[in-house]
């Protein structure tokens, strides 16, 4: 089961999108930080879900080693 979920998070006008997982389980990281993927700039809100729907489709768990 997926111990994450990958949403796409807006910035202001002008930023781009990033994507942050969500997680479901303990992976070593405090409750109070967040794993983030910066997108680069011109980076669309399509294009940013479409990496969050890869991540959720395609990636089974997520781990600090």
């Amino acid at each position: 089961m997926r111990n994450f979920t990958a949403t796409v998070k807006e910035r202001e006008v002008g930023q781009p999108c990033y994507v942050a997982l969500e997680l479901h389980s303990d992976v070593g990281l405090p409750r109070d930080k967040w794993v983030t993927l910066n997108l680069p700039e011109g980076t669309g809100l399509e294009e940013a879900k479409a990496v969050a729907r890869m991540l959720n489709d395609a990636v089974e768990t997520v781990r600090l080693a």
